[in-house]
């Protein structure tokens, strides 16, 4: 394209050039930190290919940066570069040919009845969607060609800058609640708001903000979800309407975990989003743990599988697979690299290497597994994952005495996810649910008290139609 173009390709970095870029650092994509807890009728927005469209957009490109004579020019917000418009860049016009291309290919995906042509259509789109991301890495690659720096950080800006507006007009004219930020999109909810309205209100918001975006900026409603959580950054997970799950950063998926923590994780995730129920979920991770101090999990759900990587000699650090491995080959088995072992760990003293042996030689009638190596080093850190985000620590999974997790203590965690509007002596009032503190049923009224801070309680009372369903929840644990 450079020589169709009649560019002329910059050099390769020499060693120095490539030494001094790696030195080189800017700010990447926004990421808000999440509102812990439970919450429910989620939906989240994203914008359609986000940094593409700033490219574009506002051409960022080597060959516009800072162009002398340039009579218009965009800057980018935070960082001040400029790029000018009289001219169309050389990326910025390879990478919209790209998306035209991506478009006519999506456009005969449609019209084709042809299943077969209709996959390899769609791996085509999706291999020019992977291009067309990659070129904002591109321009922050150390070895590349158009290395730019100053445009790398130009669309992490203007990223910033149009993922901060959708947030602050989310919430400032439509009466969301952001949940959560990460670089492109956002999840959200209207705090006791019911599902329908909210998907109605996401999608007259998108309407609103895709008309204040420029160029090829759009913002797209991608999904709703009926339950959700969130413990930290890159950690949180939903359930859509259809109870399809949807996690980051809390899976365990690798071999090296065992089945009693996959197992006992995916048995808290299901009854937080599927029932949203905290405390039967606690009460399910104590009956675990309670399974193995009594030695009641059988043995397959114990081994624990890693990957012999090198030659057995190679090894420095002897961990329990290679112990085992060692053990085996001891015994004229052949061991080569890329073979998995199974192991278990048994009760005892000494390193765990000294106490692992092969999962098939494992017999409940001669063996006893390390029931303290499994709670602490397998289970507790896999529902800890989930767990931590609803205020859990290693201690109060552990032990039958714990605090519930439920009314108030609850919701505080929650913080804002709901409030209670009502009217009291003839003036409008608005009570944050975490600091209710008492609530009981007068005919069809319900009434409560509540911190009003400095020491002082105040009463409240709203029908039962107009009643938050978190309200109704603390009336009926309360009950019990």
């Amino acid at each position: 394209k450079a020589y169709e173009r009649n560019e002329v390709a910059p050099n390769k970095p020499s060693e120095e050039e490539y030494q001094r870029r790696l030195r080189e650092s800017y700010t990447g994509g926004f990421v808000k930190e999440p509102e812990k807890g439970l919450w429910e009728n989620i939906v989240y927005l994203d914008f359609r290919a986000l940094y593409p469209s700033i490219i574009i957009t506002h051409n960022v490109s080597p060959d516009t940066l800072n162009l002398e004579g340039c009579k218009n020019y965009d800057i980018a917000p935070q960082v001040g570069h400029k790029f000018c418009k009289d001219i169309p860049g050389f990326i910025p016009s390879l990478l919209g040919h790209l998306l035209e291309e991506r478009q006519k290919i999506k456009t005969k995906m449609k019209e084709t009845q042809d299943p077969i042509e209709k996959i390899l259509l769609d791996y085509r789109q999706k291999a020019i969607k992977l291009l067309a991301n990659s070129f904002y890495g591109y321009y922050g690659y150390a070895k590349a060609r158009w290395y730019c720096k100053e445009c790398a950080e130009s669309v992490t800006a203007w990223g910033r800058k149009y993922i901060e507006l959708v947030w602050k007009e989310l919430e400032e004219k439509f009466g969301f609640k952001v949940l959560y930020i990460d670089t492109d999109g956002l999840y959200a909810t209207i705090p006791g708001g019911e599902s329908e309205e909210i998907k109605k209100k996401a999608l007259e918001f998108v309407k609103y903000i895709n008309s204040k975006l420029p160029g090829l900026l759009e913002l797209e409603y991608e999904g709703f979800y009926k339950r959700g959580f969130f413990v930290t950054k890159k950690r949180y997970a939903v359930i859509d309407e259809e109870g399809k799950v949807i996690t980051r950063g809390l899976e365990i998926v690798r071999r090296d975990w065992s089945e009693i923590a996959k197992e006992t994780q995916a048995r808290v995730l299901e009854t937080i989003l599927k029932h949203g129920d905290v405390e039967e979920a606690v009460r399910i991770v104590k009956e675990v743990i309670q399974k193995l101090a009594n030695y009641e999990i059988p043995p397959e759900k114990l081994a624990i599988y890693e990957q012999i990587t090198r030659p057995l000699h190679e090894y420095k650090a002897i961990g329990p697979h290679v112990a085992v491995a060692k053990k085996l080959a001891a015994k004229g088995v052949k061991i080569k690299p890329g073979m998995v072992i199974g192991y278990i760990v048994l009760r005892g003293d000494g390193p765990i290497s000294n106490r692992a042996i092969l999962a098939e030689e494992y017999d409940p009638k001669k063996h006893k597994y390390d029931a303290e190596y499994y709670i602490e080093n397998q289970v507790l850190p896999a529902v800890l994952r989930i767990l931590e985000g609803f205020g859990y620590r290693k201690e109060d999974l552990r032990y039958q005495k714990t605090r519930q997790v439920g009314l108030t203590s609850w919701l505080n965690i929650k913080k804002s996810m709901a409030t209670v509007k009502f009217k009291y002596k003839g003036e409008e009032k608005e009570v944050d649910i975490s600091k209710i503190k008492k609530v009981w049923r007068v005919g069809k009224m319900i009434s409560f008290t509540y911190d009003e801070g400095g020491g002082k309680t105040g009463r409240g009372a709203v029908s039962e139609k107009d009643a938050p369903k978190e309200l109704l929840q603390m009336l009926e644990k309360q009950k019990k």
